[in-house]
C-alpha cells in the first residue's frame, strides 16, 4: 500500500483510478483521497461487495509526523479479483473496470 503526495492541486477533486495489469490483478489508486504529508504507516483495505459487483476501498493512516501540508493518493494492488466489470470506490469517487479471467 501507498500514501504519498499527489501531483495535482488540493483543489482537484477525488477520483479513483484502476488499471488491470495482469488477470485477476489490479492496480488501484484514490487521488486526492485524504489530507496528510507523510503518515507512519498505512494500511489499505479492498472489501468486495459481489451484490453491487463492486470493492470499496477503505485505508487508516498512522501519525503523520511530518510539517507539511498536501492531500494523498492512496494506492495498492488488489488480487483475486473475479472475472467481470467492477465499480472501484472510495472516499466518495468511484470508477469502473473489467477483468479479465485469471
Amino acid at each position: 500500500p501507498t500514501a504519498e503526495c499527489g501531483s495535482g492541486p488540493e483543489t482537484d477533486p477525488t477520483r479513483v483510478q484502476a488499471t488491470e495489469v495482469s488477470p485477476g490483478v489490479l492496480e488501484v489508486v484514490v487521488v486526492n483521497a485524504v489530507a496528510g504529508c507523510c503518515p507512519d504507516w498505512v494500511k489499505v483495505t479492498a472489501t468486495a461487495v459481489p451484490a453491487e459487483s463492486a470493492i470499496d476501498i477503505t485505508w487508516a493512516l498512522g501519525d503523520d509526523l511530518c510539517d507539511c501540508a498536501c492531500v494523498l493518493d492512496i494506492g495498492g494492488t488488489v488480487s483475486a479479483v473475479p472475472a467481470g466489470t467492477w465499480e472501484i470506490r472510495g472516499a466518495g469517487a468511484s470508477t469502473s473496470v473489467t477483468v479479465t479471467e485469471v
